[in-house]
């Protein structure tokens, strides 16, 4: 991350573990003044199970506790996560 995008919130950032290899992760930063989901990744043999989801919705609760009630993204136009951030709350601005 290395701070491309902003400062690296551990508190918001969760990972899912299968064994000893990282599966998915839902990474925050704090970009602008504005909690980013700056990655939300799943490995291709995990794909479609959910972990993306659950994770995200753990970076998102983990913000609110913190008292930020806004998490931004940045998506391309006919990505299929689209579909799941749209799941989870997510608006186009």
């Amino acid at each position: 991350m290395a701070g491309k995008y902003g400062p690296f919130l551990a508190n918001a950032s969760f990972v899912a573990i299968d064994g000893d290899k990282i599966v998915s992760a839902s990474l925050v930063t704090l970009w602008k003044e504005k909690a980013l989901l700056a990655q939300a990744i799943t490995d291709p043999d995990y794909q479609r199970r959910g972990l993306a989801g659950e994770l995200i919705q753990q970076s998102m609760q983990a913000l609110y506790e913190a008292g930020i009630s806004e998490l931004f993204l940045v998506v391309t136009v006919g990505n299929p996560a689209q579909q799941l951030y749209s799941r989870l709350g997510f608006e186009v601005l």
